[in-house]
């Protein structure tokens, strides 16, 4: 029976004198720390993306998860109440983070109200982690500009921005019904459990875990012949539920982040793999850091030694440096006709290489693609390297292009991102709001 307690009064009272002596703190650079907002829509249908930021915040840094429903607003209102489940799961999956739900009738405004309102007093988001949605190109326009315009917001809001590609995709709701899915009906099934695992099963909790197994191996059952996995009413094959684990799993020594460092954002792009590497998990990755210049060879060499001098005041260790040049070489064939076969599925014929008319659902002219044409064949160059260097890393983190308004539409900016992170290993798009997060002072 719950008779009440004075601890909970103290702990509420001490946690709001906390917040408000932290609001009158001056900021500093050497107390930075990634407040997140996650878009994440129903928890359990994007594990991955809350346990990549799960390993960033760690339980030092503020979480948020935002789930944004949309229904209209004047309706169903009381949906906002229905939060116990994705909390309860978040728990179990060791999430130490919040969830908020907004209603909306539009993802955009339900993003805008989550950006402006998330958080209390210095305890706001800073950045801002999304998914690439790696089907826009299949989608209803209106959906993929709200997702355009979502990044134009936080960068407005003065927010860092990380958007997470997996070549799977991030979104699992089609296994669980849809993203209104009860919740707490999966909570405990989501594990890939094997049985023969001895580390698995050597701790008393997850001995635990394997007798709650044992018990309700009606509920859940790995099928070796056809590597599939039934979760209640659910068929998962093992290749979806890894995707789901991805970033749960140790790292050993042969693990690399690349970190492909384009443009100055004030730091951002090096502060997350830094903060990557202090976790358990991940704390035996190599860290490799990539420049690109667009001169020649010897403009490589000084920026290199350049780099070296700047990465060892920041105090930042890393495994490899590479600056490489010839970023503004001209892409291969490969490159260019298939950036041209998915811009001629969104424009009709306007091609990279020619123009033709201007008349197009996705807006994309031909004008807009020739003011566009050297940012876009750097970024095809990009992929070439990519795939060169960093197709069999772990994880790999490149400096985010910014849409500039009026200068790039919708179409041709998603196509830009499609090309550049196209078929490879989970990839980060990073990009910081300018302000310096590292410093030189211990």
């Amino acid at each position: 029976i719950n008779w009440g307690s004075s601890v909970q009064a103290h702990t509420y009272r001490r946690a709001l004198d906390a917040i408000l002596k932290l609001g009158t703190v001056e900021e500093h650079v050497k107390n930075f720390r990634p407040q997140a907002l996650v878009l994440t829509g129903n928890p359990i249908c994007r594990p991955a993306i809350i346990d990549f930021v799960s390993l960033l915040t760690h339980g030092h840094s503020l979480m948020i998860c935002g789930n944004i429903i949309l229904d209209d607003p004047l309706v169903n209102i009381k949906l906002c109440e229905k939060k116990d489940d994705a909390v309860n799961w978040l728990k179990k999956r060791n999430s130490k983070a919040f969830y908020s739900t907004v209603i909306s009738p539009t993802v955009r405004q339900g993003a805008q109200a989550l950006l402006q309102c998330a958080g209390v007093g210095k305890m706001r988001p800073n950045l801002v982690f999304m998914g690439f949605k790696n089907d826009w190109y299949s989608q209803p326009e209106h959906l993929v500009n709200d997702y355009f315009n979502i990044i134009h917001d936080a960068l407005d809001l003065n927010l860092g921005i990380g958007i997470l590609r997996l070549k799977s995709g991030l979104d699992f709701s089609d296994f669980f019904g849809g993203s209104d899915v009860l919740i707490d009906e999966f909570a405990d099934d989501v594990y890939d459990v094997d049985e023969d695992d001895e580390d698995f099963i050597s701790t008393p909790l997850n001995k635990t875990k394997m007798n709650h197994t044992n018990e309700t191996n009606n509920v859940i059952r790995k099928i070796r012949s056809t590597d599939v996995m039934v979760l209640k009413n659910t068929i998962i094959n093992e290749g979806a539920l890894q995707s789901m684990n991805i970033f749960r799993q140790s790292q050993i020594s042969s693990a690399v982040i690349d970190v492909w460092w384009l443009f100055d954002d004030g730091g951002l792009t090096l502060l997350i793999p830094y903060l990557l590497r202090r976790r358990k998990r991940w704390k035996e990755c190599q860290l490799r850091i990539f420049s690109c210049v667009c001169g020649e060879k010897q403009a490589a060499d000084q920026q290199h030694l350049a780099m070296a001098s700047l990465l060892s005041k920041f105090r930042i260790n890393y495994d490899d440096l590479h600056v490489l040049h010839g970023l503004n070489k001209q892409p291969n064939e490969y490159e260019i006709q298939k950036f041209n076969q998915l811009i001629q599925s969104l424009s009709g014929e306007n091609t990279l290489n020619n123009e033709s008319k201007e008349t197009s659902s996705w807006n994309i002219s031909a004008s807009e693609l020739e003011a566009n044409k050297d940012k876009i064949k750097r970024g095809l160059r990009l992929h070439e390297m990519l795939l060169e260097y960093s197709s069999t890393s772990t994880l790999i983190i490149v400096t985010l292009p910014i849409p500039r308004k009026n200068s790039i539409s919708c179409g041709l900016y998603m196509s830009w991102l499609e090309s550049i992170s196209h078929d490879l290993p989970p990839l980060l798009f990073l990009r910081g709001n300018q302000s310096n997060v590292l410093t030189y002072y211990s």
